[in-house]
């Protein structure tokens, strides 16, 4: 009787365990398989996203170098000099290959902008612009800061700085420069002001200004505006 039992009681536990699984198991299997792999899906995104961004980044900073390299050139040219270089703020002025002044630079179909910031300063000088070192200051050496940006970057661009020193003898007492900051009755600062001097500079034609963000319009050593 007990061996009956037993050989029933087995019997019935094999055809449970022959039935399957329930609707629940299913649902909770189903439910983590999903999961997992919507986790693997945010995770290869974010890799991917992350790549992309280094990508854009990497050649970002080659432009920066670029502009800095050009910048350079130009500078310690005996035939263009610190004077061929523009004051202030200039955007993608030095395209490249069938590209356009003034257009973004595209590489593998990224528009990348490219804005570039030369301010004139002297020795030990902290000041924000040219003109808030003062016209007593001998400008000793330009400081060029350059940021470049694609879309989606625009609030975290690309930066690179540098400085630059005029060659020896390069500076001419006779000459000089000019510091000019307009502001308007309430003191703050006039942006995209006229400003000329009334002289005329030693070496080519006098030149007109206009005034940048800072409100400060200036020259480099050996031209007088």
């Amino acid at each position: 009787m007990n061996a009956g039992r037993d050989a029933d009681r087995n019997w019935s536990a094999g055809g449970a365990r022959d039935e399957g699984f329930t609707l629940i198991e299913v649902i909770v299997a189903f439910g983590l398989f999903v999961a997992l792999v919507s986790a693997s899906m945010v995770l290869l995104s974010t890799t991917q996203r992350t790549a992309r961004d280094n990508t854009y980044r990497t050649t970002a900073l080659n432009l920066a170098a670029r502009e800095l390299a050009i910048t350079s050139d130009s500078f310690n040219s005996l035939l263009r000099g610190p004077e061929s270089i523009e004051i202030n703020q200039v955007v993608n002025a030095n395209p490249l290959s069938g590209g356009t002044v003034g257009q973004p630079l595209k590489v593998n179909n990224v528009s990348y902008t490219v804005k570039r910031v030369a301010q004139w300063a002297a020795v030990g000088s902290s000041a924000a612009s040219t003109c808030d070192d003062g016209t007593a200051q001998e400008l000793a050496y330009l400081r060029v800061h350059v940021e470049v940006s694609w879309p989606g970057a625009e609030d975290r661009p690309a930066e690179m700085d540098t400085v630059l020193t005029p060659l020896k003898g390069t500076y001419s007492v006779n000459d000089g420069h000019i510091g000019v900051k307009v502001i308007d009755r309430d003191g703050l600062p006039g942006r995209g002001s006229r400003s000329r001097s009334p002289g005329r500079p030693a070496h080519g034609p006098r030149r007109r200004l206009r005034t940048d963000a800072s409100s400060s319009p200036s020259s480099p050593p050996g031209a007088t505006r």
